[in-house]
């Protein structure tokens, strides 16, 4: 058993260390030499590499491998998350001595939807489908809620638009943050378009570029949308709001300078920083 609980241990305390909790269960039984091993985790890729590491320990492994993020809807119900859960907070990024953290799942206004129970913590899915995990503890069950319907689109009061963007500059960065405790690009373009427009965008930038069109004159409250690859060759997509389209000026959640800020066009696009193009969507500042 003692190998076998090796190889399980070392798994979850890696994903601990990526996302602050250990997002995966496991349940083990051993019967004539046969490991019979009961698994939940969060994505499909985590279950690809937990069948990868069991394959090349040459075990006898019966497993079952459980993909919560797969799971059919339940009748778990739905929850309030009542504060920004600063335990799921992990590590992420380090320098000049300064800690920057980040989270897994971080709202507290939208209600979220109970898909699959742990000891400690359900996975739970937001309004914007995005996938993760909260403790019981930080939780508030709620009786019932109504199927989420996308609001009707609407237009957006020019100086209200201009007053609720200035209320984020300076919000320090947060990977995966949604709020105004800390937020990241994709999470404050999702934020502004739904306060202002109750327009819903996907969670991560690659996909909100895929629901605008392209245009080549940008607008005001268009999207600019741009990527990179860091050392390790993975793609990182960026976004930001345009607020002076005749001077090209851009709010973003700057991953380099930790903070929201407003940059120019031309102090964002860099060498190894690729422009992707200016998207449109159907909202409108009056």
């Amino acid at each position: 058993m003692n190998k076998i609980q090796h190889i399980l241990d070392a798994f979850a305390v890696e994903l601990k260390k990526k996302y602050g909790i250990a997002t995966c269960q496991f349940k083990v039984d051993e019967e004539n030499g046969t490991y019979f091993l009961t698994a939940n985790v969060l994505l499909p890729k985590q279950k690809v590499e937990l069948e990868k590491r069991i394959e090349a320990s040459k075990l006898s492994v019966n497993a079952q491998i459980i993909v919560a993020s797969e799971l059919p809807t339940t009748d778990l119900g739905f929850a309030y998350v009542d504060h920004v859960p600063t335990n799921v907070y992990s590590r992420t990024f380090k320098k000049d001595n300064i800690r920057y953290l980040s989270t897994q799942i971080n709202v507290k206004e939208d209600p979220v939807q109970l898909i699959w129970e742990g000891e400690e913590h359900f996975c739970v899915k937001l309004v914007d489908q995005t996938i993760g995990w909260v403790r019981k503890d930080e939780l508030t069950r709620i009786n019932g809620f109504p199927d989420w319907q996308p609001p009707e689109q609407k237009a957006c009061n020019n100086k209200e638009f201009d007053a609720y963007l200035e209320r984020w500059l300076g919000v320090p960065y947060i990977w995966g943050g949604t709020t105004m405790s800390g937020v990241d690009c994709a999470g404050l373009m999702q934020n502004i378009y739904r306060r202002c427009f109750n327009y819903l965008l996907p969670k991560h930038s690659m996909d909100q570029m895929k629901t605008g069109t392209m245009v080549t004159e940008p607008r005001k409250g268009d999207l600019a949308f741009f990527r990179s690859t860091n050392s390790d060759g993975k793609v990182i997509g960026h976004v930001g709001i345009v607020v002076d389209p005749s001077q090209k000026k851009i709010l973003h959640a700057s991953f380099s300078q930790k903070k929201v800020v407003i940059n120019m066009f031309s102090e964002i696009v860099k060498p190894g920083y690729e422009f992707l193009g200016f998207y449109h969507y159907p909202v409108e500042i009056v």
